[in-house]
């Protein structure tokens, strides 16, 4: 389950699975709900510190201020070769015990946040 909330000019999304929660959050140029559609965008949401996210989302749905909005699904896209070659190679590391550090690069725009972001999905 998907809930999104505005507030003052943040919009927080939240996945919610079972007790866990995942957030994310991206600073808008707007801070009314109906116009918030226009300018949201999954690729520019940010992850939320874990640490934060269930008590922000308990202080949120307690305050009652946020507007709670509802937002079509995006299009799905596809990943390029390099894209899911790239999180196959993380998934390895992360499997490996033996190494600490993993680096991903490449110039802007080849697609590194949106590998990240379908590696977190």
């Amino acid at each position: 389950m998907e809930e999104l909330y505005l507030e003052n000019y943040r919009l927080y999304l939240f996945q919610i699975i079972d007790d866990d929660i995942n957030g994310f959050y991206c600073d808008l140029p707007t801070t009314e709900p109906e116009k918030v559609s226009k300018y949201f965008d999954r690729k520019n949401l940010n992850p939320m510190p874990t640490r934060g996210i269930k008590f922000k989302y308990q202080s949120i749905k307690s305050m009652g201020l946020p507007v709670k909005i509802r937002i079509e699904k995006e299009d799905e896209f596809n990943l390029n070769s390099d894209q899911i070659n790239s999180i196959n190679d993380i998934e390895r590391w992360l499997k490996d015990e033996n190494n600490f550090y993993y680096t991903l690069s490449g110039f802007a725009g080849t697609g590194k946040t949106t590998s990240i972001r379908e590696l977190i999905r």
